[in-house]
């Protein structure tokens, strides 16, 4: 979906471009006479569409930035900005404005003058290539709505159907909350905090409505990064995380 967005973006510009350029061409014809040369003529498309995808990236950055705060909140997750998005970025500068002046450098950069000058009414072959960019940005506005639709439904099943195991009747109470810091507590508070907390564990045995628990300040611990060496002598990172045996019964 991602990819087709990106395709549907792409073409827009370039449909509008297009339209941009059949009233430019007569400029281009003007300078091609007082002496415009075909490298001139690809600089200044390049330069005028590296420009605009420059301000576009900018823009994008600024609501990426400005928008972090709201997707923190939304997420409870920090998304982090990593080398894929500098390298998309550079891409979009280089490439894509590259494209662009290439496809309107090939239709117009090798026109004699008085035909870039001419009326472009009877311009067969710009309305065609206009006609086949809205074709392909129409038919992939089609199937984005039409995946838009199965991802809905997909999501719905997802949702609705069951996991095989019960979530029903899951108590998560906070028992007891004292002072964590022992260095700064008495042996006698450390012991009867400790009785405390077998007194809690017997009352819970001793319910009869009560199937399983387990005592964990944290269900999943946070872990820590530890190197791993695949069977092909890669080393990587993995984030290795434990749990309490209990955790396996509950």
């Amino acid at each position: 979906m991602v990819l087709l967005l990106f395709l549907v973006g792409l073409l827009n510009f370039v449909n509008l471009y297009s339209v941009v350029m059949q009233k430019r061409r007569r400029v281009y014809g003007v300078k091609k006479v007082f002496g415009l040369s075909v490298g001139g003529l690809f600089a200044e498309m390049w330069m005028e569409n590296f420009l605009l995808f420059a301000c576009a990236v900018f823009l994008s950055w600024c609501i990426v930035e400005t928008s972090s705060g709201l997707w923190e909140g939304l997420f409870s997750e920090k998304i982090p900005v990593t080398g894929f998005d500098w390298y998309l970025s550079l891409g979009l500068l280089l490439f894509v404005p590259l494209f662009t002046a290439i496809f309107f450098y090939f239709r117009y950069g090798y026109r004699k003058p008085v035909a870039c000058m001419r009326s472009a009414v009877s311009d067969n072959g710009t309305m065609f290539s206009r006609y086949l960019f809205l074709f392909l940005q129409y038919s992939i506005t089609l199937f984005l709505m039409i995946l838009s639709l199965y991802f809905q439904r997909h999501f719905d099943f997802l949702i609705n159907s069951s996991h095989g195991y019960q979530t029903d009747d899951i108590l998560v109470a906070q028992l007891y909350n004292q002072n964590r810091i022992f260095n700064s507590i008495t042996h006698q508070q450390l012991k009867e905090r400790y009785r405390c907390i077998d007194e809690v564990g017997n009352k819970l045995n001793e319910c009869p409505f009560i199937e399983c628990w387990m005592n964990s300040s944290t269900t999943v611990w946070k872990g820590f990064p530890t190197r791993i060496i695949n069977n092909s002598d890669e080393m990587f990172e993995l984030q290795a995380k434990y749990v309490s045996a209990d955790f396996f019964d509950l």
